[in-house]
């Protein structure tokens, strides 16, 4: 660790260190206490990758799905820094991650919801997992904020009701006038 600079201001020092081993093909991932004696006693062998929690990023799962890793490359796990909000939305999009944003804020980012949007929130995951979500509930990086739509607003049902009455009158009327 000394060798790289030490801990920045950013490091989430109550988290694990990751050292990511490939051994026999195989990646093996092991958490090291962020602690002086822990490390001391850790010993690193050639092609280990050593990842530092990032108080960003600590909430963040990270699979590093790399076929091999050479022993004299840096491997910095990427992910995507921004937050995607799609469906009952003005303006669906991607936007910044911010740590101390709800998914309240991250709507009002895209203009709020619309008449056919629900509030009825899902949340899925950089990883693929999908779950319910309410309007203070926390986003991750990466993440997808997905705003339940109406197959028809409110507006919408009302123009269909209307047009069905006046297609009723008018043939009412045009069976009326056929008649006499």
């Amino acid at each position: 660790m000394q060798l790289a600079g030490g801990f920045n201001a950013a490091t989430a020092r109550d988290e694990p260190l990751r050292i990511i081993r490939f051994e026999q093909g195989e990646k093996k991932v092991e958490e090291i206490p962020n602690n002086a004696k822990a490390l001391k006693k850790f010993q690193v062998v050639n092609g280990d990758v050593i990842v530092v929690p990032n108080v960003v990023t600590k909430e963040t799962e990270f699979d590093y799905n790399v076929a091999s890793i050479p022993g004299d490359v840096v491997f910095y796990p990427s992910y995507e820094d921004r937050v995607f909000v799609l469906g009952g939305v003005r303006q669906p999009g991607a936007y910044p991650f911010s740590p101390y944003y709800t998914v309240n804020q991250y709507i009002s980012l895209a203009g709020g919801i619309t008449q056919a949007g629900k509030e009825k929130y899902k949340i899925i995951t950089a990883a693929g997992k999908e779950r319910i979500a309410n309007e203070n509930d926390r986003v991750n990086p990466g993440d997808t904020v997905k705003i339940k739509e109406r197959w028809m607003t409110p507006a919408g049902w009302l123009g269909f009701g209307l047009a069905i009455a006046s297609f009723g009158l008018s043939a009412s009327a045009t069976v009326l006038a056929i008649t006499k």
